[in-house]
């Protein structure tokens, strides 16, 4: 059956856009993908599981779409998952919401995080190939009766699990906390609260970073140096430059989106 007039008319219309920007047309744009990022929030047709339904949340955060604000808000109010509620309060305060709940409940969330005394579990001086675990972790596992396995999934996932969406916030309030987070003897958390200083722009906490660079394992450093590339700042440039030799800042920058925790790029 051949297509009438005017539905060739509209098809010419729909792919025209696309053609002027270069886009494929099967290539949705930015804004269309936040409008779609919104209706699925806002239907609550998230796919499955909290992957899913975070990257949806995180287009609209990434977007600084303000206007989302209050479907964000109920869906944090409607979901039980914590995942995805530590996800959307990280969102709402990242956008500027005035609500202190969502503050409070990323603070109160990441308390145990910064309260751990748990040690780094991998052993980076190994005595030999077969010598993974490090002595003080296998010490302190065993003073709290839990095994290496379910040590190592506290320390090395659920800990960072909970101070991530503080830290992804890039909220001033946080700063105390996350210069807290850089001292831990947990290098996850050291280099979460790394992050979360450079997500904050938090310029006077550059020689903090720098200093972990220079306490951590020669391994380990650059995982802190690599909070430093997001400083518009000549010391942070030029240690990020020690730890990344030959990697064009400005272009790395770029390609990161300017931002450590962003996960959707809007430049692209």
């Amino acid at each position: 059956m051949k297509s009438s007039p005017l539905i060739a008319l509209i098809s010419l219309i729909a792919w025209l856009p696309n053609a002027a920007s270069g886009q494929s047309p099967t290539t949705p744009s930015k804004a269309q993908r936040l409008a779609d990022a919104i209706r699925r929030v806002q239907e609550n047709d998230l796919g499955t599981g909290y992957v899913d339904a975070l990257s949806n949340v995180y287009i609209i955060a990434d977007a600084q779409a303000v206007e989302a604000i209050p479907i964000l808000e109920k869906y944090y109010g409607r979901t039980s998952d914590p995942e995805i509620k530590a996800g959307v309060a990280s969102a709402l305060v990242r956008m500027g919401d005035r609500d202190d709940a969502y503050w409070d409940y990323l603070v109160k969330l990441a308390t145990p995080a910064l309260e751990s005394d748990a040690p780094y579990p991998l052993n980076l001086h190994p005595a030999n190939e077969n010598d993974h675990v490090s002595p003080e972790f296998q010490a302190w596992a065993t003073s709290h009766n839990l095994s290496i396995e379910s040590a190592t999934h506290l320390v090395m996932t659920d800990l960072p699990g909970k101070l991530a969406p503080l830290a992804q916030s890039g909220d001033a309030r946080g700063v105390r906390m996350l210069r807290l987070a850089l001292t831990s003897s947990n290098i996850m958390i050291a280099t979460l609260g790394a992050a979360g200083l450079a997500e904050a722009q938090d310029k006077a906490s550059i020689p903090l970073i720098i200093d972990a660079c220079r306490n951590a394992p020669p391994s380990m450093a650059h995982f802190f140096a690599d909070s430093l590339l997001f400083f518009d700042d000549p010391d942070a440039e030029r240690t990020f430059a020690m730890y990344f030799p030959g990697v064009n800042i400005k272009e790395a920058r770029k390609f990161r989106c300017g931002k450590p925790f962003v996960h959707t790029c809007q430049s692209e």
